[in-house]
């Protein structure tokens, strides 16, 4: 918690001086601290969490004990009252409501957290509806569930791929998003222009062989191209000459 403690701190004063700021991580546990720093400094905060699991467990339904599969629970007001013995309003006062939060990519989910989900009514839009309705029609209701005047967050955990083209992280799961969709996801948020906080986390270089590595850390590349401005069809707004009025003269 120490960590997070420091980084909620530090993301209050990025969001101070800059526009937007983008967290690497680590374990996803890091997004209940990013998160937190980004809700005390706006709290009209959409989240979009990209990933193969929930982290929604709370302490005393988490089948493994891992911290990084609860920040989810850390950050939600409806879940506060699990927590109280943790005195997590010290240490983030302002609460994430469980309509600010929507799942893409959820294949592995714990009984508890699917129960969680299904009893706050939050959108988690899992890989099977990925699957019977295409990405478009995804990133369509995701961007339709997010309230207009909210900036947003997106944690994207890479472990939200599928394990082909991002093996070297801690919990790969298999059948997740290509890298196609993944980066549609990320194009269409950024295009919001309301797109304020950016996690990437869960790549780790000491699992796998060297092609696992490079295979993670180049769909992890493409990721934060897509998010940050990087569009497919080409980028012309920064060229400093028109070829046509050359032309003319």
């Amino acid at each position: 918690m120490g960590c997070n403690k420091a980084l909620i701190r530090k993301v209050q004063q990025l969001l101070q001086e800059n526009d937007q700021f983008l967290t690497i991580g680590g374990d996803h546990a890091i997004g209940f601290g990013s998160v937190a720093g980004h809700l005390q400094h706006t709290p009209n905060l959409s989240l979009v969490w990209v990933d193969a699991h929930a982290d929604i467990n709370l302490h005393n339904t988490s089948e493994s004990g891992n911290i990084h599969g609860m920040p989810v629970s850390f950050l939600l007001k409806e879940l506060r009252v699990f927590w109280q013995h943790a005195k997590l309003e010290q240490t983030a006062p302002v609460c994430l409501a469980a309509d600010q939060l929507v799942y893409i990519g959820l294949r592995d989910i714990d009984p508890y957290e699917a129960y969680i989900l299904n009893k706050l009514g939050i959108r988690a839009f899992a890989m099977d509806s990925v699957d019977k309705y295409g990405i478009s029609k995804i990133i369509e209701r995701t961007l339709d569930s997010l309230k207009p005047q909210n900036k947003i967050h997106v944690s994207f955990d890479i472990d939200a791929l599928d394990k082909a083209v991002a093996p070297s992280t801690g919990t790969a799961v298999c059948a997740g998003l290509t890298l196609r969709e993944g980066i549609s996801v990320v194009e269409a948020l950024r295009d919001t222009n309301r797109v304020q906080g950016i996690d990437l986390v869960e790549l780790n270089p000491s699992l796998g062989n060297e092609q696992d590595v490079n295979t993670t850390i180049a769909s992890s590349l493409e990721i934060l191209k897509s998010i940050c401005g990087y569009k497919r069809s080409g980028n012309f707004a920064n060229i400093k000459m028109d070829l046509f009025e050359t032309v003319k003269n």
